[in-house]
């Protein structure tokens, strides 16, 4: 049976391969059921990602959610003051090499830690940080520059001054989520990009919050290797 690795190296090839006028069409076909599957999402905070690579691209869905008057979040990865005193993030062993991504002319996605690179380093240790959402208004998101939109990687201290004005929302205030993968199978399991940041924040959100999983179809593979923290996503929608 093939391990994680395997998988997600593949699984990068083939979307990597996707020509980019199919990659278009098929990430609007994406947002577009997305649209469907949700219903009006007016007044709720929604929980997105800013596509990297050969990501399915959530332009359409994000343009719409604003449109609808939906609070629009993204990941930031927010590091501590102190260390973690040698105790490694949940869901991932200390040390354990990351599968960073390096697709075409792209920065690796939110799902690995910083200190990842293609070359599989080993994430900084004793740096405790972690992906929390943050409100982004209609008016930066048009305007560009947000610091952690424009680098999901980069970590900024929880009081950084580049967060002003980017209010962050708790888990719980969080009604809807988006979640972007590496591959997926049948069994709505899901592969990410070896970080367990989306591992750690799912289940801290509330019983009734919606959590849809996006991809291509050339991402689906027959087995996703599941261990004992992994938990399939309730929806996942491909094209």
């Amino acid at each position: 049976m093939e391990g994680k690795a395997d998988i997600r190296e593949a699984a990068l090839a083939r979307r990597d391969a996707i020509p980019l006028p199919d990659r278009e069409r098929k990430s609007a076909l994406v947002c577009e059921r997305l649209l469907a599957e949700l219903g009006p999402v007016t007044g709720k905070a929604v929980a997105v990602y800013a596509a990297m690579g050969s990501e399915v691209s959530l332009g359409p869905f994000i343009h719409e959610a604003y449109a609808q008057g939906a609070r629009v979040c993204f990941p930031c990865m927010t590091r501590a003051q102190e260390p973690f005193g040698g105790v490694p993030p949940q869901g991932r062993e200390e040390g354990e090499t990351l599968q960073a991504y390096a697709g075409p002319g792209s920065v690796p996605p939110q799902d690995v830690a910083e200190g990842a690179s293609s070359h599989g380093r080993k994430a900084r240790k004793g740096v405790p940080q972690e992906m929390a959402f943050r409100e982004v208004p209609q008016e930066h998101h048009e305007a560009g520059g947000v610091p952690f939109i424009e680098g999901p990687l980069r970590p900024h201290p929880a009081d950084s001054p580049a967060l002003d004005g980017f209010s962050l929302v708790s888990p719980s205030g969080i009604d809807v989520v988006v979640v972007p993968m590496v591959a997926f199978d049948l069994h709505l399991n899901r592969l990410g990009y070896g970080g367990g940041n989306y591992d750690r924040f799912l289940p801290t959100l509330r019983p009734d919050a919606i959590v849809v999983g996006v991809a291509f179809m050339e991402q689906q593979v027959p087995h996703v290797p599941v261990e004992g923290h992994d938990r399939p996503l309730p929806s996942i929608i491909s094209a």
